[in-house]
């Protein structure tokens, strides 16, 4: 039996992911805030709660800001608000992001004040945020 990979992004057909929430609107909103805006915050969170590293995602030699936060997993795949993708598929964590040359760097570190901290649990409490990060992957 073959693991089927799940991936979301804004606009995406919700109907797949029923068993991850019972609010579909909710979600598509938790993506949009989350890739556009709140992605340093909940990859903090998440390093919090795994040790997991942050990366960042650039976009040489155009944009050289980070466009992105996400998580790397020490099996050398990356997770964010939109799904947990596998070692070398990259790429399709860019999607979204319009980048013509993306390049995934080792990011900063931030710290969370209580607010934050509290969304992105309420997040990573969801049925969604336990398939993005698993309770045995939590210290």
């Amino acid at each position: 039996m073959s693991a089927k990979l799940i991936f979301l992004r804004p606009g995406s057909p919700i109907a797949d992911f029923a068993p991850f929430t019972s609010n579909p609107a909710a979600l598509r909103r938790l993506v949009v805030r989350y890739t556009q805006g709140e992605c340093a915050v909940l990859a903090t969170r998440i390093r919090e709660l795994t040790g997991w590293p942050i990366v960042h995602l650039l976009d040489p030699p155009s944009r050289v800001l980070p466009l992105h936060y996400a998580n790397r997993r020490p099996d050398g795949g990356l997770v964010d608000i939109t799904g947990r993708y596998p070692r070398g598929l990259d790429v399709l964590a860019t999607a979204g992001h319009d980048c013509a040359s993306p390049i995934w760097m080792s990011g900063p570190s931030f710290s969370l004040d209580r607010n934050d901290r509290r969304r992105a649990n309420t997040v990573l409490d969801s049925p969604w945020g336990l398939y993005l990060v698993r309770p045995d992957e939590r210290r």
